[in-house]
């Protein structure tokens, strides 16, 4: 695995075009998953028969999103309560349509910003940033 780290993890659901993948060490609360759709459905070589090598790839790709979230917890934190405090000014925009509009396209191009470090979970990465801003807890490291 990267970085030499050994990295557990568990298979919690497998089907033939479907599989999903959580970590158990040395971070969790952490799943991905993986679909098969369309013509891929074709090919013979479905999660069945490549659960090993699949999980493997699932699990290295959350070891790697992990890492590098916990390599800049701080930056991102402040990256998400910069992102609280102009929703709180967003309030003073009296016509509700534009200020929801704002705060849609804010909080898109914030995710946004993730998406290439592998976050698409947007709920359980908020929880995250929200735990550790509140309390100072890592709760990937639990």
């Amino acid at each position: 695995m990267p970085d030499g780290v050994e990295v557990e993890g568990v298979i919690s659901k497998l089907e033939k075009h479907f599989i999903e993948v959580s970590i158990t060490h040395p971070f969790v609360n952490w799943r991905k998953e993986l679909i098969i759709s369309g013509y891929g459905k074709m090919n013979p070589n479905d999660f069945l028969k490549r659960y090993k090598e699949v999980s493997e790839q699932l699990l290295r790709e959350s070891y790697l999103t992990l890492k590098r979230l916990d390599d800049s917890i701080d930056r991102y934190a402040k990256l998400y309560q910069d992102l609280l405090e102009e929703k709180k000014l967003l309030e003073s925009i009296s016509k509700s349509e534009v200020r929801d509009r704002i705060e849609r396209k804010s909080i898109d191009w914030f995710f946004d910003q993730f998406y290439w470090l592998g976050i698409t979970q947007r709920e359980k990465f908020q929880a995250i940033l929200k735990a550790y801003i509140d309390h100072r807890l890592k709760i990937y490291l639990w």
